[in-house]
């Protein structure tokens, strides 16, 4: 868990922030629903630890869709109920020719030349002839009436009302056995290195859990856990299954190609 009180700057303001709301909800002297956001997975960590450490428990993340990767937090007062529909979120959609091929970098690159900054945009879902664009409802009427264009690709923006979203994350399945739940044991299955070479990468800082760098290799590994490994990528824990005869323990890991 990260230690706020060892922050700085931005991030030390997003705690402070966050602590602020989990405190005024606790005490009953949060007088409307508040929110932060786009959040990407080290500020949603950093808010989990000043909501730990203002003692609350009840912390909901939203990013205008199931499983988003970048998020709102919504702080809601005791006699509101929490709805989805609250979050200051709208969707566009960009529709353009199936011909064209603009990335998610094309089109966070000509949202942000409009002067809006990165913290306003929410996941960038970039499909064939279409993509949809999850942004702060402040910023979404300027894109609505100013973006046509997407690098050299000419595209036409409305709201979305919703319907099948893109899939833009490709994925590769890794199993195997280890011989425990550890983080060692699970970044050396998925890198196909020796333990011992995962126990380096470890201790050198460069792999993160839900976020976080962390630095022990005998860190606990549950079911939905989400790894990265500088210079290997994405993984995500999918499952643990049971042990083999020697003991050993089944597990399904999911990389982001």
């Amino acid at each position: 868990m990260i230690d706020i009180t060892l922050l700085e700057g931005k991030e030390a303001a997003l705690a402070a922030r966050a602590y602020e709301m989990f405190r005024a909800a606790a005490d009953g002297s949060l007088g409307y629903s508040r929110f932060i956001g786009f959040l990407d997975e080290r500020g949603a960590e950093i808010v989990l630890a000043a909501a730990s450490r203002a003692g609350c428990y009840d912390v909901r993340f939203f990013g205008g869709y199931e499983n988003a990767e970048r998020v709102y937090l919504g702080v809601f007062p005791e006699y509101i109920q929490p709805d989805e529909d609250e979050y200051p979120i709208t969707a566009l959609e960009f529709s353009y020719r199936e011909a064209d091929k603009p990335s998610h970098r094309d089109f966070l690159g000509a949202m942000l030349a409009l002067g809006i900054k990165r913290e306003t945009v929410g996941d960038i879902l970039v499909g064939q002839n279409k993509c949809i664009a999850f942004l702060s409802s402040s910023v979404a009427g300027l894109v609505l009436g100013e973006l046509t264009k997407v690098g050299r690709v000419g595209v036409k923006t409305e709201l979305w009302h919703g319907g099948e979203l893109p899939i833009t994350k490709e994925t590769k399945e890794i199993s195997g056995t280890i011989g425990s739940a550890r983080l060692d044991a699970v970044i050396a299955l998925v890198t196909k290195l020796a333990r011992g070479k995962a126990v380096g990468l470890i201790s050198s800082g460069v792999v993160r859990v839900n976020g976080c760098t962390q630095l022990s290799a005998s860190c606990p590994i549950n079911e939905g856990d989400k790894l990265s490994v500088k210079g290997y990528g994405r993984f995500e824990v999918c499952e643990f299954g049971g042990k083999t005869g020697k003991g050993r323990l089944h597990i399904v890991c999911r990389k982001y190609l």
